[in-house]
Parts: structure tokens; sequence; C-alpha cells
């Protein structure tokens, strides 16, 4: 997920350890952007962060379903200006009910990102192996069948941002500058997948170019 920074309103909605997503993206308001929190979690104990997010100088409104304070779903969305953006990190049950509810919104408006990912475990086949042009540092590396670009600029001492490794935070997305790609992951959209890929999930089909 990424902010739009076309938005007149960015509301958040958190459930449970997807609030870890949700963290990231405030980082990238813009300075005095019009932002709310809507933090799902069964019990208010359970609310990791919580003072974080009441720190961000967003409205942090707290959904404790055992306290009968779940979130209405489908009244968030419809009260939304057409304008305002919604970004949704949590189980899958709720951005299901999300994806529903603010089927009305323009797809650009609604954001939403799993929080399980896709990691591999350590010798696993990943697909084809591949060669890669890193165009800022001016090498070209190999791609082992059973490693990601990521780990392979990493075994290079290639400086790249990364965080959860499964193809969910958008931490380690890179420009593409040619060659086509292999896209697994969960935190681009269809129009960001034809510029752009998730270094630690998807691959080349062959080889490609990027900016790193």
């Amino acid at each position: 997920m990424r902010i739009d920074r076309t938005a007149s309103h960015h509301v958040f909605v958190a459930g449970g350890i997807g609030v870890t997503a949700i963290l990231g993206l405030l980082e990238g308001l813009p300075p005095g952007a019009s932002s709310e929190i809507r933090y799902c979690v069964r019990h208010r104990e359970h609310a990791a962060y919580l003072d974080v997010l009441q720190a961000s100088g967003a409205e942090v409104i707290l959904h404790e379903s055992a306290a009968g304070g779940r979130l209405d779903v489908p009244a968030l969305t419809a009260g939304l200006a057409d304008d305002a953006t919604v970004y949704c990190c949590g189980p899958e049950a709720l951005m299901a009910e999300m994806a529903e509810a603010a089927s009305r919104l323009h797809p650009d408006r609604v954001r939403c990102e799993s929080f399980t990912g896709r990691v591999s475990a350590p010798g696993d086949r990943l697909g084809d192996s591949f060669e890669a042009r890193l165009m800022l540092s001016e090498q070209v590396i190999h791609v082992a069948e059973d490693e990601s670009l990521l780990q392979a600029m990493l075994r290079e001492n290639v400086p790249v941002d990364y965080s959860c490794e499964g193809g969910a935070c958008g931490s380690c997305v890179l420009e593409v500058v040619d060659g086509e790609i292999e896209h697994r992951d969960l935190c681009l959209s269809d129009e960001e997948r034809g510029q752009s890929m998730a270094a630690c999930v998807s691959r080349g089909k062959g080889a490609i170019s990027v900016q790193a």
C-alpha cells in the first residue's frame, strides 16, 4: 500500500496485527493531512502500538468487539467523501467485508493489504533463475532458483529497503526499466505492476533491468 496524495481525507482501518502496516503508512502522510484510524481489536489490552497511533496526530477510534464496539464497515464506507481514501490491513474476514462494503468507491480509493505475506522456506525452488541489471550500482547479478532478487541483492551488498519479505508491505518495491516480470506481490495495483516489482517475491522472466 502507498499513500494517496490526492485524497482529501485518509481513513486507516487496522485489524489486530495489521496495525503494523498502518504504522508505516502514517509516516508517509503529507504534513497536516486529514486522517483517522479505526483500530479493531477484541480487547483494549490487545491494542498494540495504541500509544504510537495516538501520538501520530490522526484521530484514533478503538473498536473493541468484546465490548460490543465492533466496527460497522458498511456505515464507515457509506459516509466517506468521494475524494477520501481508505486503507485496510487485517484478517481476511475484515478485508473481505471492506472489499464488499467499499464496492461503490473508485478502486483507487480502496487500498488493502494482507499481513500474512508469502514467505517461503529456505531451499525452496522459487522459480527459474534470471539475471538482473542494477542500473544505479552498475552491477549485473545472478538470481538463483532458490533465492529472491532481494536475497541476491543483499548477498552482493547492494543497499535495498525491505521489511516483511512476503510481498505485502511494499518496502522493497523497485522501478523496472525493462524486462518481463512474474508478479507475486500483494501490495501493487495492476497499474503499478506495469513499471514496478516487489524484489522479495516477484521474479524476472528472463533478464531484467531495475533501478537499484
